[in-house]
């Protein structure tokens, strides 16, 4: 291999192009062997800023350098400069025409966690953007319509237990955080004053939970969750000053940003998250829903995973320090509210459920992508071609999302009616049909059969007076 040739290699493992003016005036100044030469590379650029700028820092140029002896090996990752940042180039392996759409840190964040698992590539997507949105907290505000909103965003994870590896995702996502933005990960205590007290001295908040469902069933059964639900309602697309009592004393949170990652089974989503209350209020359609289960064969392995890493790392602590920015998003109304309203027609009766708030999540997840690509200057416009990306993914999450609902509505609506039930009969101690028909806006035909099934599995029982055990008429019930 002639040195040109060594230097073509170089450059095409570094990802950048010498000049031929600074190749030439390098060699002729230091000459000798190649391998020498490239030992006195780092030496000499510290002299020449002008070469230095296409490169990241000395360090990472060596590291780059030692990749192995020469004539490089074909199995070396190629690198490309990412923001003043060296970084592996993403691999491609894995075959998804929406995910090669979107910016190449997003890609190196969903194969870093995919390798070597069975994880579902939208899991991996969801868990990308979540971690990308940590890391611009209050810092990308997302200007339109008069309005302004910040890149967080609520995402979901809806599969089953144990295959979806829903928790894996949510680790990676911590880990990562835990070296590039610490400050940034909210409190696990899981309460409204918790999250206060956090968004008081970190005004940038990312909760991970792993389980949602604990979440939910903290709100209904504890006194002082009551007020989560309307808070996070809030947090969604809250800017300025929120002010909150804490311990008698007024907390003043400004510019509040919090996004959720969190994980659920579709049977509790279906019980749970399906239910009037939570559909209702828009807390069910400000998630946003990725579905998806582990897949049959593993992905493979990155051999310099630990490099990434440090790579990606690096990258979102840029991110997490960078300078607020304004993004404009004026300019996209018509397509994003075009294509929502299409949307909802596509999706039919459950469009309103998971589609609702698609205008809100295509702005949001266009500015997280423009964030991930490059740090937007102090006055930007969404690029239009993450507005595309956006919607090609978030209608995919929709589509499969409206499956979601479809299926759990019919497979639980009667467990939702059953649980409404028996909670009403748990509050007022005893009540005969017309009292429960009247509170769950049913008639006495649509209860009967559901009557029926909790007596069958002895959850209630009807009430029977003390002599010769003759059920009162009207039928009044109690639970067991």
């Amino acid at each position: 291999m002639t040195d040109f040739q060594k230097w073509r290699d170089l450059e095409e493992c570094l990802g950048v192009d010498f000049p031929t003016k600074f190749r030439n005036t390098f060699w002729d100044n230091w000459g000798g062997e190649f391998e020498e030469v490239i030992e006195e590379l780092p030496s000499y650029l510290k002299s020449h800023p002008e070469c230095h700028r296409k490169m990241a820092t000395l360090n990472t140029l060596a590291k780059a350098i030692r990749l192995g002896d020469w004539p490089l090996s074909p199995t070396v990752t190629p690198m490309e400069v990412h923001n003043g940042v060296y970084m592996n180039k993403p691999i491609g392996f894995v075959d998804d025409v929406v995910l090669q759409g979107l910016p190449s840190l997003i890609q190196s964040l969903v194969e870093y966690r995919l390798q070597g698992t069975y994880i579902c590539t939208d899991f991996a997507i969801a868990g990308a953007l979540a971690t990308v949105s940590a890391c611009c907290g209050n810092r990308v505000r997302v200007r339109a319509w008069g309005n302004t909103t910040f890149a967080n965003e609520y995402f979901l994870l809806v599969g089953p237990p144990r295959t979806s590896f829903k928790s894996s995702v949510i680790k990676t996502v911590r880990e990562l955080l835990s070296e590039a933005y610490p400050t940034c990960i909210a409190p696990d205590e899981g309460s409204v004053e918790g999250l206060v007290r956090h968004l008081r001295e970190k005004p940038s908040a990312m909760w991970l939970k792993v389980e949602l469902a604990n979440l939910l069933i903290a709100i209904k059964g504890q006194d002082y969750m009551r007020h989560m639900r309307p808070f996070l309602l809030t947090m969604f697309d809250h800017t300025g000053v929120y002010n909150r009592t804490i311990a008698n004393n007024i907390a003043d949170l400004i510019d509040p940003a919090v996004s959720l990652l969190s994980g659920i089974q579709p049977k509790v989503f279906g019980e749970e998250l399906m239910s009037p209350l939570y559909i209702d209020s828009g807390f069910t359609n400000r998630l946003l829903v990725v579905r998806g289960d582990g897949i049959e064969d593993k992905w493979p392995r990155i051999e310099d995973a630990e490099v990434l890493k440090g790579q990606l790392v690096t990258r979102l602590r840029q991110i997490a320090n960078g300078f607020p920015a304004d993004i404009y998003a004026d300019h996209i109304e018509d397509d994003s509210g075009i294509w929502r309203g299409i949307a909802v027609k596509e999706f039919g009766e459950y469009g309103d459920v998971v589609a609702q708030g698609a205008h809100a999540h295509i702005i949001k997840v266009a500015a997280i992508l423009q964030a991930a690509d490059s740090w937007p200057k102090p006055h930007t416009y969404i690029d239009p071609r993450w507005v595309a990306a956006s919607i090609a993914l978030l209608h995919r999450w929709f589509t499969s999302a409206t499956a979601l609902v479809a299926e759990t509505l019919t497979k639980y609506k009667g467990e939702i009616i059953r649980r409404d039930i028996v909670a009403f009969l748990s509050a007022h101690g005893k009540a005969g049909v017309g009292e429960i028909s009247k509170s769950l806006q049913l008639s006495t035909r649509q209860l009967k059969d559901h009557i029926e099934t909790l007596e069958e599995r002895n959850t209630i029982t009807k009430v029977r007076t003390s002599d010769e055990a003759v059920p009162l008429e009207p039928a009044v019930y109690v639970v067991v």
